[in-house]
């Protein structure tokens, strides 16, 4: 996705503003803070999940552990 034009950039962030608006509504925040850490943990995790763990070989992409003799 081409970030540099203008309109695609525009309708991207407009997406992402109303993705993360509805998945925070949905855990029910009682104030400003927790919503502020649910949203920043969804961002986190999102984050963790591109990124596959160096240390653990004996996982597949499935999240199956390996029978290792």
């Amino acid at each position: 996705m081409d970030l540099e034009d203008e309109d695609i950039l525009t309708k991207y962030l407009g997406g992402l503003h109303t993705h993360l608006q509805r998945k925070v509504i949905s855990m029910k925040p009682k104030d400003l803070n927790e919503a502020c850490i649910q949203a920043y943990y969804i961002d986190d995790e999102k984050k963790q999940g591109e990124i596959e763990p160096k240390g653990d070989q004996s996982t597949k992409s499935t999240g199956q552990r390996t029978r290792e003799d």
